[in-house]
């Protein structure tokens, strides 16, 4: 399932996605997927990119229907 978002507050948005029991993939402009659960060099960097804009746009590909329902049930909180 994918998920196209606009990510506000990054800290937490890594919080939800740190708590998933299964991968979630971020899927770059150019196609390529990769696992951003608990990658967290690539959080960093991410969050580097978030800080010049204080809005983060992110395309997401989430395999497990709880986490689905987790990260969908912070982001309509979060908006």
């Amino acid at each position: 399932m994918i998920l196209k978002l606009a990510i506000l507050n990054m800290k937490e948005f890594f919080s939800v996605i740190n708590s998933c029991t299964a991968a979630v993939y971020q899927i770059a402009a150019d196609g390529n997927r990769c696992n951003i659960r608990c990658n967290y060099a690539l959080q960093a960097q991410l969050k580097k990119e978030y800080q010049k804009e204080r809005c983060f746009p992110i395309t997401i590909d989430i395999r497990n229907t709880a986490d689905y329902m987790n990260i969908l049930s912070y982001y309509a909180g979060d908006c």
